[in-house]
Parts: C-alpha cells; sequence; structure tokens
C-alpha cells in the first residue's frame, strides 16, 4: 500500500471516530479527532499533485471538508493558498435564510 493510501485510511478512520464522538455530543474530542484525520489527509495530499486527476480532487475536496469539520483555523503550517480549491475561509453556497 502506498503512502498516500496508509494516510487516506488513517484519515478516514479516524474521521469515524470523530463523526461517533460529535454524535455522543463530546465537540471538543470530536474536533480534535477531525483534525488528526486532516493532518493525515494533507499528508496524503502532499504525496499527489493535479496530474492525479480524480484522486487528488478526491483528497483535496475530503481534506477541505475535514477542516471545516474542526471548527478552527487552517493549520499555519500548510498555508492554504498552496491547496487550490479549498479556501482559507469557510464559505456557504447558498443563504439558509438563518446564517
Amino acid at each position: 500500500m502506498t503512502a498516500v493510501k496508509e494516510n487516506h485510511n488513517q484519515a478516514m478512520e479516524i474521521a469515524f471516530f470523530a463523526n461517533r464522538e460529535r454524535r455522543r455530543g463530546n465537540a471538543e474530542k470530536a474536533a480534535d479527532l477531525f483534525r488528526q484525520a486532516l493532518d493525515y489527509e494533507l499528508s496524503a495530499l502532499e504525496g499527489m499533485d493535479e496530474s492525479d486527476g480524480m484522486s487528488w480532487a478526491v483528497l483535496r475536496r475530503s481534506a477541505g471538508w475535514l477542516w471545516t469539520a474542526t471548527s478552527a483555523a487552517w493549520p499555519s503550517s500548510r498555508p492554504a493558498k498552496s491547496w487550490p480549491g479549498i479556501p482559507p475561509t469557510p464559505t456557504l453556497s447558498r443563504n439558509c435564510g438563518t446564517c
């Protein structure tokens, strides 16, 4: 198994446990686990580039979702501008009427 696949699989496993903690009401623990999962997903992305096609796009989108789930600032060790398609701040795709 390649490092990219190992890192992605680890990210998804940790994200599974983060979702479980969030459902149990442990928001702080969930956010910490999502941050760990994000770190693994970004490590997986570091081994790829846009020429990897759909795999790169899926991992990039996954990293963006994990980041929004952390409720935290983007990791300072990985500048957002170096990850095309992942916004430096979360944005809503539509106005839900309560925002």
